[in-house]
């Protein structure tokens, strides 16, 4: 059966994560400016890009590239067609990062923003291992007794995620990067509306 994320539709997506009671588009928005702002980098890699949530501040050859990450190619055409003014510094790339055989160029950072939660710990680990970033930033969603999804009129459009969600947990996650050879950085945390948390953890790789 296909990855479910192949058959979201954008409007769905952004619809559920605009609305009032989750507001995390906003947020994201937020973040991924800052993630980019924060280190000195040539490059940087964007897993789960979707339709380009923070791209929007970003300024043409900012960077001297931007990858943008996606298993749904919808998505992909619709970042591009929204984007097309940050070509050549942005080039996007469909890729299935649960499969061992997706091909990833090398980047300076690589963003992984609620993305950890759909690949697991060892798909993050092999793309981490393929794009051999100096900096990691990854964000997780963080339950206060809610369900992953928040309610909201576009949950039939999220029913089948839980088929590839992944419990993700802090202290493993902290653990596997630590093994991968690098150390957290700095930790920021984020209160959504919903009682849920987004947690920004960034790591560096540790020098020999």
């Amino acid at each position: 059966m296909s990855n479910p994320w192949k058959s979201i539709n954008l409007d769905d997506y952004e619809g559920h994560m605009n609305l009032e009671s989750v507001k995390q588009l906003p947020m994201l928005r937020m973040i991924l400016k800052s993630q980019l702002e924060s280190y000195k980098i040539d490059s940087a890699m964007i897993l789960g890009v979707a339709g380009g949530a923070g791209l929007e501040n970003v300024k043409p050859n900012q960077l001297g590239k931007i990858y943008g990450i996606d298993i749904n190619e919808g998505f992909l055409k619709q970042c591009a067609d929204r984007y097309e003014y940050l070509v050549p510094m942005l080039e996007l790339i469909n890729c299935d990062l649960m499969e061992l055989d997706c091909k990833l160029p090398q980047a300076d950072m690589l963003i992984c923003n609620l993305v950890a939660e759909y690949i697991g710990y060892e798909s993050l680990m092999n793309t981490i291992r393929k794009v051999e970033p100096r900096y990691v930033s990854i964000v997780i969603q963080v339950n206060m007794n809610n369900n992953f999804v928040s309610d909201s009129p576009y949950l039939k459009t999220f029913e089948r995620l839980d088929e590839v969600h992944c419990l993700m947990e802090e202290d493993v996650l902290l653990s596997s990067m630590k093994d991968a050879g690098y150390v957290e950085m700095c930790k920021k945390i984020d209160n959504l509306p919903n009682g849920k948390l987004l947690v920004r953890l960034d790591f560096t790789r540790k020098m020999c």
